[in-house]
């Protein structure tokens, strides 16, 4: 079972409103709210307890109520009364009552068949970089990077964190035995999935070098007006 990027290995149980418990196999039942889960794994197949829509970013929204009206689905979350909508182009599929229904037709792009297979592959690569795709020493190296280049350059000084968050944000992240250890040899045989994976991850390497890199930027100008202001 998967949960806020934690893996929780035991059954699940009995359904709670809104919950689902979950017996663990160290520390014995607990009750999951539905936000918190992203899904339920056996046998290797993911399964959804909940109603679920499956966007294509990776993202999952958990809902009471849904209803599709040309371009749109009309739902509503689990929690709350008022009803949304969101585009069908944003959505691979959602679970309704246990069952699966495909909003995302088969299709080609650039001379490649893109199956309902290979686009889940995709979705669930990125679903996955959501959930464990942990990289806080990029926001604290963008963060040093931005502080130097404010303090020596002043406000002139954030173009050097804008490059240095394009550029690494660019490059795919690396393999490591506990990437594969975590996500399954499936990261390096699929190569949807391994795609979709580092798509969403590049994503997150640029929130973080960018976050990190402005609020450096403007700890180290800050720094700089300061000093300037006791030698006057």
């Amino acid at each position: 079972m998967a949960s806020n990027g934690k893996q929780w290995p035991g059954s699940s149980g009995r359904f709670a409103p809104g919950a689902l418990e979950f017996v663990t196999a160290k520390k014995g039942a607990r009750l999951f709210k539905a936000e918190k889960i992203a899904y339920i794994k056996r046998k290797g197949q993911r399964h959804y307890p909940f109603n679920t829509i499956h966007r294509y970013n990776g993202k999952s929204i958990v809902f009471s109520d849904i209803r599709k009206d040309g371009l749109f689905l009309y739902y509503k979350p689990l929690n709350g009364k008022k009803e949304k909508k969101i585009n069908t182009n944003r959505v691979f599929s959602y679970h309704d009552k246990g069952e699966e229904v495909m909003v995302f037709k088969e299709s080609i792009y650039n001379g490649d068949t893109l199956t309902n297979e290979r686009v889940r592959s995709l979705m669930e690569g990125r679903q996955d970089a959501r959930l464990y795709y942990k990289n806080p020493w990029t926001g604290l190296a963008a963060f040093g990077i931005g502080f130097a280049s404010g303090y020596f350059l002043n406000y002139w000084g954030v173009f050097v964190p804008a490059a240095y968050a394009g550029v690494y944000s660019a490059i795919n992240p690396l393999k490591s035995k506990r990437k594969i250890r975590i996500l399954g040899q499936r990261y390096v045989t699929d190569d949807y999935y391994r795609f979709g994976f580092n798509s969403r991850a590049k994503i997150t390497k640029l929130q973080w070098s960018a976050g990190g890199g402005l609020l450096g930027l403007g700890a180290g100008v800050g720094l700089l007006e300061y000093l300037k202001s006791l030698e006057k």
